[in-house]
């Protein structure tokens, strides 16, 4: 009798101690990518071309000739680290004694939302702030009010 009290002891102790051994526990997951590339790093790192160019109740402006002259459609832009925009009138000049490239004054503002300009394209003088409605490392969108239009020009690369 006191070999099965001593066995019933013995098989108690072994279920407590393989139900008390602790679970092996499951690899911790890796902490996520986080992306510390800011706004000013993906607005510079990069030459920028207009791919969409929109005006509420015109539509569609980029493709149209009677807006945008095709020799203004590979224009590129370098927002530069120096906060200088160079805007490149190559290799298809719509005037042979345009200059080959233009530049200005540019700053993200108002916790990287706008972006500020002032420089002159053409004939025309830009110094306004505009709503940055997207900027990614592929794409920078920007709402505009040009002559009492509002619309939206869509660069990326």
């Amino acid at each position: 009798m006191n070999k099965l009290r001593i066995l019933y002891v013995l098989g108690f102790c072994a279920m407590v101690f393989v139900a008390c051994k602790k679970k092996k526990e499951d690899p911790k997951p890796a902490d996520p990518i986080v992306n510390t590339t800011t706004p000013q790093e993906f607005l510079s790192d990069t030459t920028w071309k207009i791919i969409a160019l929109t005006a509420t109740g015109i539509g569609d402006v980029w493709n149209n000739t009677l807006f945008v002259k095709a020799c203004n459609q590979d224009n590129t832009y370098k927002f530069k680290t120096s906060l200088i925009l160079t805007t490149y009138d190559t290799p298809n000049k719509c005037n042979s004694t345009d200059p080959d490239s233009t530049s200005g004054p540019y700053k993200l503002v108002d916790n990287n939302t706008r972006l500020y300009l002032d420089m002159k394209v053409g004939t025309i003088q830009i110094q306004d702030t505009t709503e940055v409605v997207v900027l990614d490392k592929n794409t920078l969108k920007l709402n505009f009010n040009y002559s009492g239009i509002p619309g939206v020009v869509t660069f990326g690369h």
